[in-house]
């Protein structure tokens, strides 16, 4: 007997449409929440948009939707603070030519098997550098 793949299988009788998901550490079956709120120092914080999706959707595949979102309301960004998941270079170049958003958050090292072993090789370069 094959398994579905992980985004296709039925996690709880309860409820279909949920699927299981993992971040780091912490595993679970149901949904993600993207919330974005506004963060002036001299104004009270409001949620501004809210996005769910199924547990296994990365978060960097939603950071041009929630910008599309706002901007369709008018909320528009000259910045947008991000957590890692939800940078990578494509966010960082479209965010700003597409949207005129600049980008603040750390970018996501390049995880893969040919990244690290890339950035393996780069540090021991500039170790081995006199």
């Amino acid at each position: 007997m094959e398994l579905s793949p992980a985004g296709e299988r039925i996690e709880s009788p309860y409820d279909p449409d949920a699927r299981f998901g993992n971040k780091r550490t912490v595993t679970w079956t149901g949904y993600k929440t993207h919330v974005t709120e506004t963060c002036d120092d001299d104004t009270p914080h409001l949620i501004t948009d809210v996005q769910t999706t199924v547990a296994y959707v990365p978060d960097v595949s939603m950071t041009e939707p929630i910008e599309q979102a706002l901007a369709s309301r008018e909320v528009l960004l000259q910045e947008h603070l991000l957590d890692a998941g939800y940078v990578d270079a494509d966010v960082l170049v479209r965010s700003q030519r597409d949207q005129g958003i600049e980008i603040i958050g750390p970018v996501r090292p390049d995880s893969s098997s040919g990244g690290v072993r890339k950035n393996r090789l780069t540090e021991k370069k500039i170790q081995e550098r006199p």
